[in-house]
């Protein structure tokens, strides 16, 4: 666990490392450029991991829309990236909704990626507990496999 320099709440960066993946996990900041500083630090985690090693940000990040740019930038990819849902929002206060709850992936260096094969918000625990809806993501390691053309691979080829 790793504190953030400037967080006014105490917030941390918590990392766990455990067979080729790298898990980090925050509750960011609410105010922007607190949270801005935040992003920035977390878009260049991944340059400190490994050969070989996937990586998941996730946790409460409070993005606003267009505020991944940092992190897409980095290589990062929003694992609920295609199209979004009809009720993809992870936060509600009243008639107020947004999806600040997010899941990133970012590839190992070794040709390697990170997939995700399925994402739901579970809301059968919310609002009883919080009033962010918790998130089950399956992620998914995949070789980046070239496909060689059978003549290509016959001895005898050129």
């Amino acid at each position: 666990s790793n504190p953030f320099p400037a967080s006014a709440k105490g917030r941390h960066l918590n990392t766990t490392r455990w067979r080729g993946w790298t898990n980090l996990n925050t509750h960011a900041e609410s105010e922007r450029d607190a949270r801005e500083s935040q992003l920035l630090h977390m878009s260049r985690s991944h340059e400190s991991e490994e050969q070989g090693q996937l990586c998941v940000l996730a946790g409460d990040l409070n993005l606003r829309v267009g505020e991944e740019k940092d992190l897409q930038r980095e290589g990062w990819r929003d694992a609920w990236s295609s199209p979004p849902a009809v009720d993809d929002w992870t936060w509600c206060r009243g008639s107020s909704t947004a999806r600040y709850d997010r899941v990133f992936l970012h590839d190992a260096g070794d040709g390697e990626s990170a997939e995700c094969a399925q994402i739901q918000r579970l809301t059968g625990v919310w609002p009883d507990l919080s009033d962010h809806v918790p998130l089950h993501a399956v992620l998914r390691r995949r070789a980046n496999v070239q496909v060689v053309p059978a003549a290509a691979a016959s001895p005898s080829a050129p």
